[in-house]
């Protein structure tokens, strides 16, 4: 737009006899706009060819200088002028000098109490333990403008061969993380080292290092299978003597033969995650980044993925595999090792086994309880409101729940309580809360406090955890005080009042790692309103 800009300006100032002059001097500097130069170029051919026409002169040769020979000069200048300056200033974003730009704001962190096994790795990092790993953060740390920390102070190691299960919901700082470790996004303090090359200082020896599996595939879709895969393998520097055999080796161990000669553009979305998890590991990188690689897939082509990932890393020790992933079960079945973020910062590390083991004591009951009938509700209802009412204000709110028999579920009508912010926000909204739906709430409070009361007494008091409540669903985390619950007794114990304590269904399991990574993921800040009714870890 710019270039056809000032060609059109350039044009009408060169017809005007009294700025024509200054048009020529302008010109020089127009001519550093390419798009100027070609669209001033080819105008002036033209009117060389009507100049010649009209008045019957010798041609003017098209490279002359009045013609398109300033023109084809200056777009030679600034081919070379431009590329480099590209190349500089992304030198300056991105290499030797980019520890002393990064810009480091201070921003003191709010004191929350480090898990031991987190702090256990950060000391072995500090300590100088980690600097055989193929991944090594130390200290990492980003803070984007406006003062917002995304992530708080990284260390740990990654051993060669390890596939470690990065886990987070969003804006815990996974993705920030990764950016920085590939060299999208600069650190603003700490640094991180990639088979032993600093991802500040030595940019491009660190992208030589890995390969990286988008969430959302970067694919051309008009190229084929077999071209991305040649396409992607000489950019790595495969020799072109190698280059056939490990494009088949990929189009094999993928599972992609049938689709070799197939565009990308015509793929299903399971074929599309699988090729670009071989154009990551083609080339058999270092590192290997996988944001969540089997997205979109069927359970037999998800599972046929995990075999290749698990051939890669834990079994052939090839390469050491960086995992995001919102599948619980695909970290059990790939990790050896998994961290959970929160809020920017590491809350615990260690094997799937080994965080069961920590967070996950104790079983876990899953219950949910009978809904009133509309007998018991209308009972209820000629109870409280006496039949002289449809609706309960703000204002009656404590009134009727005493009149319901227990005043302190008023405090419980709150935007922050699992159960009643259904009803404070149709309070707030509406000025009222209808009478059948203030009394089937109140029905099922009471039975929660009824079975959770059972439970303390039945386990002893710190001994049962409420985890998660929705609606007519609680979930509690049992332990006894040696530690050691049976099934047996639970089950015995809740088949004896099933009935009186209004239980339609019921489940008794271990601690699984979805529910401690939810546990974990209900203490970040931004989530808080999102994950309501999961209650916070405690230990």
């Amino acid at each position: 737009m710019i270039g056809v800009v000032l060609m059109i300006v350039s044009f009408i100032l060169d017809t005007v006899d009294s700025t024509s002059d200054v048009n020529s001097v302008l010109k020089f500097v127009w001519r550093f706009s390419p798009l100027f130069d070609l669209g001033n170029g080819l105008l002036s051919l033209v009117m060389n060819d009507i100049d010649t026409i009209q008045y019957s002169e010798s041609k003017t040769s098209p490279f002359s200088g009045d013609v398109i020979g300033y023109e084809l000069l200056y777009l030679a200048i600034t081919a070379v002028l431009y590329m480099g300056l590209a190349v500089y200033l992304d030198y300056l974003k991105t290499f030797a000098k980019a520890k002393e730009q990064a810009v480091d704001i201070k921003i003191s962190d709010e004191d929350i109490e480090i898990d031991v096994d987190v702090e256990r790795e950060a000391h072995r990092v500090e300590s100088g333990g980690a600097e055989g790993d193929a991944v090594e953060l130390a200290g990492l740390r980003k803070v984007y403008p406006g003062g917002n920390v995304a992530v708080r102070n990284l260390s740990f190691g990654l051993k060669r061969g390890e596939c470690f299960g990065f886990l987070g919901i969003n804006g815990a700082g996974k993705t920030t993380t990764m950016k920085m470790l590939t060299g999208d996004v600069q650190p603003s303090h700490g640094t991180a080292t990639l088979n032993g090359f600093d991802i500040l200082s030595q940019q491009i020896e660190v992208r030589r290092q890995i390969g990286y599996c988008p969430q959302f595939d970067a694919l051309f879709d008009l190229l084929s299978v077999r071209e991305h895969l040649e396409l992607f393998g000489a950019i790595k520097g495969i020799p072109r003597e190698s280059l056939e055999r490990v494009v088949m080796e990929k189009i094999h161990q993928l599972n992609l033969s049938d689709f070799e000669h197939k565009l990308a553009g015509s793929l299903s979305g399971g074929n599309t995650r699988k090729l670009s998890v071989a154009i990551a590991v083609i080339g058999s990188p270092a590192i290997i980044f996988l944001d969540e690689p089997s997205t979109g897939m069927d359970p037999v082509s998800r599972r046929f993925m995990w075999d290749v990932i698990a051939d890669i890393s834990t079994r052939g020790k090839e390469s050491t595999i960086v995992l995001t992933t919102h599948s619980m079960e695909e970290c059990e079945a790939l990790c050896s090792r998994v961290g959970i973020m929160v809020g920017g910062r590491l809350r615990c590390l260690g094997s799937v086994q080994h965080l069961k083991s920590r967070f996950g004591d104790g079983l876990v009951f899953d219950v949910k309880l009978d809904m009133p009938t509309v007998d018991e509700l209308m009972i209820l209802n000629q109870r409280i409101f006496n039949n002289s009412s449809e609706f309960v204000t703000p204002v009656e709110l404590e009134d009727k729940c005493r009149a319901f028999g227990n005043p302190e579920l008023a405090e419980r009508v709150t935007a922050s309580h699992p159960t009643g912010y259904s009803l404070a926000a149709a309070m707030q909204r509406d000025g009222f809360v209808r009478a059948d739906a203030f009394c089937s709430w109140c029905a099922e409070e009471t039975r929660f406090d009824d079975l959770n009361g059972y439970l303390l007494r039945a386990f002893g008091a710190g001994q049962v955890q409420v985890m998660e409540r929705q609606n007519d669903f609680a979930r509690f985390k049992v332990r006894s005080r040696n530690n050691e619950v049976k099934l047996s007794k639970m089950f015995a114990l809740i088949e004896d009042v099933k009935i009186k304590m209004h239980i339609r269904e019921y489940s008794v399991s271990q601690t699984t790692l979805e529910q401690i990574f939810n546990s974990f993921a209900s203490q970040q800040e931004e989530e808080q309103g999102v994950a309501r009714g999961v209650y916070q870890q405690q230990q």
